[in-house]
């Protein structure tokens, strides 16, 4: 069964590519802002040089695709390789795993299928560097719980670096990685070694945090994101709730089905789960899940780890290490974890199916507010009010209960939904009050040689010189 969830979340990780490839997901939310860098190829100016721990998706996204659109003159070829490298991390991710994992059954290669079918489509296609994140940290796990070469030291040690500087919670991620080697005790050396990594990885970290600081501007919104990350509240949201009652729930009825009419009872419980959500689905019909996914990322972080827990215990159940930790396992679990294993494939199908009729119910909402931004960039319609005639508002917008915007990058996406990268007018959201360029970076992007077509940094130099004429 191990072999079917890895291929599983093999074929789902190779289909997001294309999926966002066909439908412009990497312009969703904040990501139209970063495509937009990409494509004029002034990454590290526009925003990287504010988050420089979280190098590792700069040098492996955007270098490449900035290189591309500089080499051809195609800003739509750099947004395309952006597109497939950033949603391909989770299939590199894997593939990696899988070849790395010498463990019996490869748990570690299948709570990474798991999490990329049952948790990552909680945030994706939001852009988050977590992405990236998930896709490190389970060969890091893999490659910290196999025995010990020079190889194998040096390949750990630049998956710990690379980990680390995808984002601020990888570091955490980092440090499971060393718990996990906890339970190879009372033999002390895997977990020396592996803290022996984490320190030099983390010495790294913090040379790059001290040494490229955010400016003053930037600083403060970056403070004020890590203080939303960290709230609680962020569990309670709805695509949170929907997936965490799909999967207990399917649990619990395949639990109970199987105890009474065995394997096909609990085929017959996910199926009927499957069809209790859909059914949901269509009665309720709540919004899609969209600017939400920024706020999950928390609980995604969270679900890494409870998965990465999960494995390692497993792999020191069936290599009969870490008994200084399962000599605390009530005796009543381990004589129930067999029929426990059917029940959790249940509410893994259960949960999945929840994910795919989700990111469907987003596809479909995205196409149409994109239809609807396009219509308005390449429209006659203005608001001169806003501080130009080449600018229209999202107040023209239709009405929509459907969670698509995000008020400072609206402008952004304008200019990636239009023919060429030229739209006849940037759509700007009144309500918006973060401007992502300074008038400085701007009318520097706008007078060097690139790929996106000068009119259009022409038109983004005006708006960042009126908004934001400082630093």
């Amino acid at each position: 069964m191990g072999k079917v969830i890895i291929f599983a979340g093999l074929a789902f990780a190779a289909a997001f590519p294309l999926l966002a490839l066909a439908f412009e997901l990497a312009a969703f939310a904040d990501g139209s802002a970063f495509s937009y860098a990409v494509a004029t190829g002034i990454g590290w100016e526009f925003h990287w040089r504010q988050i420089a721990n979280r190098i590792t998706v700069y040098l492996l996204a955007y270098v490449p695709s900035e290189a591309l659109g500089a080499a051809t003159g195609n800003a739509r070829a750099a947004y395309g390789l952006y597109t497939i490298i950033f949603y391909s991390a989770p299939l590199a991710g894997l593939l990696a795993t899988v070849w790395i994992d010498r463990t019996r059954g490869k748990v570690f290669a299948m709570a990474c299928a798991v999490c990329t079918l049952a948790v990552l489509p909680l945030i994706l296609p939001f852009p988050s560097e977590l992405v990236f994140s998930h896709a490190l940290f389970f060969p890091a796990l893999a490659l910290a719980n196999r025995e010990w070469g020079w190889r194998v030291a040096l390949a750990l040690m630049i998956v710990m670096c690379a980990l680390l500087n995808t984002h601020e919670g990888a570091v955490i991620l980092g440090a499971l990685v060393v718990a996990s080697t906890l339970l190879a005790l009372p033999a002390r050396l895997p977990l020396l070694r592996a803290l022996a990594v984490f320190a030099l990885a983390l010495a790294l970290w913090l040379a790059i945090r001290i040494t490229l600081q955010p400016g003053e501007y930037t600083g403060s919104a970056i403070a004020r994101a890590a203080m939303y990350f960290l709230m609680f509240e962020n569990w309670g949201q709805r695509a949170v709730f929907w997936a965490l009652f799909a999967a207990a729930g399917s649990f619990a009825l395949a639990y109970a089905a199987g105890a009474m009419a065995g394997r096909h009872g609990i085929a017959i419980a996910a199926l009927a789960s499957v069809v209790a959500v859909a059914a949901a689905f269509a009665i309720i019909d709540p919004p899609a899940h969209g600017a939400q996914r920024y706020g999950v990322r928390i609980v995604v972080l969270s679900l890494l780890a409870l998965a990465a827990g999960v494995a390692s215990l497993a792999h020191a159940r069936s290599e009969g290490t870490g008994r200084w930790l399962l000599a605390f396992e009530p005796q009543w679990l381990g004589a129930r974890l067999h029929r426990l294993t059917a029940p959790a494939l249940a509410a893994l199908i259960v949960t999945f199916a929840l994910h795919l009729m989700e990111q469907a119910r987003f596809v479909s909402a995205w196409r149409v507010y994109t239809a609807d931004v396009r219509a308005l960039a390449m429209g006659d319609a203005s608001n001169p009010e806003l501080g130009d005639a080449a600018y229209v508002s999202t107040q023209r917008l239709p009405k929509r209960r459907d969670e698509m915007w995000w008020n400072s990058t609206t402008l952004y996406l304008s200019i990636m939904l239009a023919p060429g990268f030229e739209p006849m007018r940037l759509v700007i959201d009144p309500t918006g009050g973060y401007f992502w360029l300074n008038c400085k970076a701007a009318t520097q992007s706008r007078d060097q040689y690139s790929p996106m077509p000068r009119s259009t940094r022409a038109l983004v130099a005006t708006f960042a010189c009126k908004n934001r004429p400082g630093a």
